[in-house]
């Protein structure tokens, strides 16, 4: 686990039990990415591994469209698991997983899905073309390039050096799905919200236990960033993908 990893654990822990009230973009993602997958879905899959799974959000939507399905959910928190199993309860066909993504073992599964997470891969291009061996279909979302934009001019406009992580390209994306064998459907789409001001913004963040960057900012520059008072929009931009092997 590498420096930003372990740090990521450690907010997400934290955000737990804050998380589920705040993420209203990553719940639209999650019902965008179920809704495109129930629409391929010529049967229902006999397991799914959801990476990244959080509190469980993208898994409670799929069960209700295939509750008999064996479901494996992975995260790097467990404070997240911890809320899902509790969400999800006691099932027989429910099983959680700690650990990395990149680093951890899994066996094959039918389907392995992913909202909201593969963003944070070191090698996010290796990263799916090893998850696309060990499954029929391949389906996740994730932030593109330009995700929070917004919040760069605002620093840049306060003569403050932008420490935001660098997301991929759209174009980057299809390039390594499509040099994969089989049928792909990608979708790119932006959530706005508007927020009164920038330090409401950065307790947002808190709340989803996300970071806008490898190094935080020094206290002198939040407090320039905090005397900020005016409305702000910050804006998601995140990429959808299936893609269904031969």
């Amino acid at each position: 686990m590498n420096a930003l990893q372990s740090t990521l654990a450690k907010r997400f822990d934290r955000a737990a039990h804050t998380y589920d009230g705040a993420a209203d973009v990553q719940k639209s993602s999650a019902e965008l990415l179920a809704r495109a997958l129930v629409q391929r879905a010529d049967r229902a899959p006999a397991s799914i591994l959801d990476l990244g799974s959080g509190t469980g959000y993208l898994v409670e939507l799929l069960l209700q469209r295939f509750p008999d399905s064996q479901y494996t959910l992975n995260d790097i928190s467990p404070k997240m698991l911890a809320v899902a199993r509790n969400k999800l309860g006691q099932r027989a066909n429910v099983a959680y997983q700690l650990g990395n993504f990149e680093q951890d073992a899994f066996k094959p599964h039918e389907w392995i899905v992913s909202n909201f997470s593969l963003q944070w891969a070191q090698n996010l291009n290796r990263t799916l073309r090893s998850l696309y061996g060990q499954a029929d279909t391949l389906a996740f979302s994730c932030l593109l390039d330009g995700t929070f934009s917004e919040w760069e001019t605002l620093l840049q406009s306060r003569g403050i050096p932008s420490t935001l992580l660098d997301y991929p390209t759209a174009e980057a994306l299809v390039a390594t799905l499509q040099s994969l064998p089989g049928a792909l459907w990608v979708e790119s789409k932006n959530f706005s919200i508007t927020f009164p001001h920038a330090r409401a913004f950065t307790s947002y963040l808190k709340s989803l236990g996300a970071t806008l960057g490898a190094r935080p900012l020094s206290q002198k520059h939040m407090r320039i960033l905090f005397a900020h008072n005016e409305p702000v929009q910050m804006t998601y931009k995140v990429f959808f993908a299936i893609l269904k092997r031969p």
